[in-house]
């Protein structure tokens, strides 16, 4: 026999052997694979990865024989009144179970309310926004830890100004040298305006009955401006430790677009602190809600939901550096389990096997509320349930259909497969054509002169006259006469110093002119447009930004209607094209959405428009309501302006202006590149990446790609050739 000390993984683990040896046979020969009988220890071969984690990272190579994997089993509470469950009451978030007097104690978040919460925007001293708002911390017992009886309030929220003046919540126990000390969230706002600001609180009793005392001080502060703790300190968590109070906490952060859930610790030597928060915070990287216990030398974690190591248990020998020691699923939310020795500053952790959790939203989100719940487990040195150790949990059919697809996703996904099957249909050989320009560009409107409209910029006067006017992107329409009308941006010259500072100053309304003929044709004569008033001016649109700019009309049902932007693209309509009506905001995005243009195709409008460096496309039927942005082109090089999408020759053909910042500031018209490039595909949400589905560039600014009554198409420019708008043949080659 002979005694060797295992490794495994962060635990040091004395064992015996017996070797057993016994002649081969000549004929035998060692299996080269890796055995059939998967070892109890890690045998001496070359390992995948895999197999190697299997005999360092756990406690034991099968789940069964791991004292930190389990199931979890939930049995419901009897002794708790909800109201018949219509949100008015609830109850959440509890600590620790302790045992004294001869019974278990527990503590909670209780909210009873005369509504179920309404939302930050809703609330009042009295309706609650959230599930945890206006709530005290309330306590029960029990003598088998299945019936228990409410005993009331432990802590009510205090008097204003005090911490948790708004709420109290998510309270967890620590008794410490005779005495009890409730740790508790402490809202000062109402959960939601912001998120879920607060610090922690503390209060002190001799009893676990009580009275208890607030020390009105903030235990823990936030975290400093910048630190991933700034905003919250979550979810306190005390043990003993080391002679020291080791309090774990959860804290939000990122928020891009959703919070991330890490947690830390905060160590004292004293209950009322001061805690230091040590240095390699945060410790886990993941869980939405602090359990952990004393575990043999270490401390173990249940790291529930959130994250890339949610569903998981932990350890760390030092209480600090935490390592996955298990994955398993089910597993309790908010749990406060029955520790014995959590406050024994134990050398050995014995481990846990029940505790209490929640469960949230127990009905429906209008009647939201939580209820308190039982868990078992074997996560214990002192249990062995084979139950608790299978590999996984059976769930009916029902419940992973409850888990379907949003009314959305079936409609991605059914976009897809129409795309697919579209592509598939076409033929491989269909040639591509390609817009080529005659390079003959008519300059066909230049801007008379006018009063300012306003309001005063830095160069600009309102009701002053300027000569020369400035357009830019810009829409062509036809009347009811047939008459063809420009509308676009506009402003006056500004010659500024440097040049730059006046390039886009009051663009504020936008241009209009109209033609004498009906056939467009006949319209490609110099200067053959003529001023009419301005549209749009910011009087006429109050509480609007003051640019409006890139307008793009199309009729629908008798109106015209014009969406233009900058973000948020709005809407207005016209019945003839001169007197218009602001309709409010049709979307906007947090990095902007600039020069928006239409297609109609198939019954729906397409909208596609600038960000940075991307273009992106909406869908919609009505040009009222939206679809969620869809990025169909993305550039490294350029920041698009000015996209225009055709349907043309069973294809889709994006033009696309570029600016690419390269302009000595000299002349007005080098701010006004002259470079679109224009892009082919299939499918109208993916034009590629750069390059990638470029098939040709032409000479143009801001250009709008139409056709006239003939059919003949045509690319339009401004501010290149020449100053106003300038039109060229363009053909299909």
């Amino acid at each position: 026999m002979k005694q060797v000390v295992l490794a495994l993984g962060f635990f040091a683990i004395s064992v015996s052997l017996t070797f057993v040896l016994r002649p081969c046979s000549a004929n035998e020969k060692a299996p080269d694979g890796f055995p059939y009988v998967l070892p109890k220890e890690k045998p001496d071969r070359t390992l995948s990865a895999a197999m190697e984690r299997n005999y360092t990272a756990y406690l034991a190579p099968r789940p069964e024989h791991n004292e930190l994997y389990s199931q979890f089993k939930y049995s419901e509470l009897h002794g708790f009144d909800y109201n018949n469950h219509n949100g008015t009451i609830s109850r959440r978030d509890p600590s620790k179970v302790i045992f004294a007097n001869g019974k278990y104690y527990v503590w909670y978040t209780h909210r009873h309310t005369p509504v179920p919460p309404q939302g930050a925007k809703k609330c009042t001293d009295t309706i609650p926004s959230t599930d945890w708002d206006l709530a005290d911390i309330w306590y029960a017992t029990s003598e088998d830890g299945f019936t228990w009886t409410e005993q009331g309030v432990a802590v009510p929220r205090p008097a204003k100004p005090h911490v948790g003046w708004r709420s109290v919540t998510t309270a967890d126990i620590l008794v410490w040298k005779g005495k009890y000390y409730l740790y508790y969230q402490g809202f000062m706002q109402a959960s939601g305006t912001r998120g879920d600001d607060c610090p922690v609180a503390v209060s002190y009793a001799d009893s676990p009955d009580g009275p208890w005392t607030p020390y009105n001080k903030i235990v823990i502060p936030n975290g400093a401006k910048g630190e991933w703790d700034q905003y919250s300190i979550h979810d306190p968590y005390p043990l003993v430790y080391k002679s020291k109070i080791y309090l774990y906490y959860k804290s939000d952060c990122d928020g891009d677009p959703r919070l991330v859930r890490m947690q830390g610790l905060a160590v004292a030597d004293h209950p009322l602190g001061p805690f230091r928060k040590h240095p390699l915070n945060p410790v886990i990287n993941s869980g939405h809600e602090t359990t952990l216990f004393p575990f043999r030398g270490g401390i173990a974690a249940l790291v529930i939901r959130d994250g890339n190591e949610h569903n998981t248990v932990q350890f760390a020998l030092d209480g600090v550096n935490f390592e996955i020691a298990a994955i398993t699923d089910l597993m309790p939310a908010a749990a406060g389990p029955f520790i014995p020795d959590a406050f024994t500053d134990t050398q050995d952790g014995r481990g846990i096997t029940w505790g209490l959790s929640h469960f949230t939203n127990v009905t429906t989100w209008a009647q939201n509320h939580s209820a308190l719940v039982r868990f078992d487990c074997d996560l214990s040195q002192d249990l062995h349930d084979p139950d608790m150790k299978k590999h996984h949990v059976y769930h009916r059919p029902e419940v992973y259909y409850k888990q379907g697809l949003s009314t959305e996703q079936r409609r991605r996904i059914d976009e897809l497969n129409r795309r697919v099957l579209e592509n598939s249909k076409s033929k491989s050989t269909e040639r591509i054509l390609i817009p080529k320009q005659a390079n003959e560009y008519v300059w066909i409107y230049k801007p008379s002169g006018d009063y300012f409209f306003g309001p005063d910029t830095k160069h600009l006067k309102e009701g002053q006259w300027y000569d020369d006017w400035v357009p830019n992107d810009h829409t062509f329409v036809k009347d009811e006469n047939g008459k063809w009308h420009i509308i676009g941006i506009t402003h006056p010259l500004v010659e500024s110093t440097p040049i730059r500072e006046g390039i886009h100053e009051g663009e504020y309304a936008s241009s209009h002119a109209i033609s004498s003929f009906t056939n467009f044709k006949e319209t490609l004569k110099e200067h053959h447009y003529s001023d009419l008033p301005k549209i749009l001016p910011p009087k006429e649109r109050p509480r609007e930004p003051l640019a409006n700019h890139a307008p793009y009309i199309v009729k629908k049902d008798g109106l015209y209607h014009m969406v233009y932007g900058p973000s948020p693209i709005r809407l207005a309509v016209s019945l003839d094209l001169s007197k218009w009506e602001p309709k409010g905001n049709l979307f906007s995005e947090s990095d902007g959405a600039r020069d928006p243009s239409l297609l109609l195709h198939n019954g729906t409008y397409y909208v596609v428009y600038c960000s940075v460096k991307s273009v992106r496309l909406r869908k919609s039927k009505d040009l009222i309501h939206w679809s969620q942005a869809e990025t169909i082109f993305t550039s490294n090089s350029f920041d698009p302006e000015s996209p225009s999408l055709i349907y043309f020759n069973k294809s889709f053909y994006l033009f696309v202006c570029s600016w690419d910042g390269n302009w000595d500031g000299k002349e007005i018209q080098g701010a006004y590149q002259h470079i679109t490039y224009v892009y082919h595909s299939k499918d109208p949400l993916n034009f590629g990446i750069d390059d990638k589905k470029q098939i040709t560039t032409l000479k143009s600014h801001a250009p709008e790609i139409f056709q006239d009554e003939d059919g003949q198409w045509y690319i339009s420019s401004v501010e290149w050739p020449y100053r106003g708008v300038s039109v060229d043949l363009l053909e299909w080659k």
